[in-house]
């Protein structure tokens, strides 16, 4: 995208101080806090600390999974292709979790 426009903002000493304060804060440059608060009305950053444990128990549990299932096929279990569709049911479970994450990113910062 090309930013060919520009435009010149004023801003009083204080104005000027709590945008920087601001950007500084959500650790972006003053110009895209800006544009971003100009085109989304507001800014907002949350701690995704939960959700991002949330997610690094999912790559765990199905990096056991994994493991598990290697294991059903180097032993010819007949448990393998229960293991197979519970594996299948799990990425499904984990995409449609990363897809509502990716929903979010475009108003939060991480």
């Amino acid at each position: 995208m090309s930013r060919n426009i520009v435009r010149h903002l004023r801003f009083s000493k204080s104005e000027y101080e709590a945008v920087s304060r601001k950007a500084a804060y959500l650790k972006m440059s003053e110009g895209r806090l800006i544009r971003k608060i100009a085109i989304q009305g507001n800014m907002k950053r949350y701690d995704l600390y939960e959700l991002r444990k949330i997610t690094r128990a999912f790559r765990y549990c199905g990096d056991s999974l994994e493991q598990i299932r290697k294991i059903a096929e180097t032993e010819k279990s007949e448990y393998l292709p229960e293991i197979k569709n519970m594996q299948d049911r799990f990425l499904n479970i984990s995409k449609t979790f990363e897809k509502e994450i990716k929903k979010l990113r475009p108003n939060v910062l991480l």
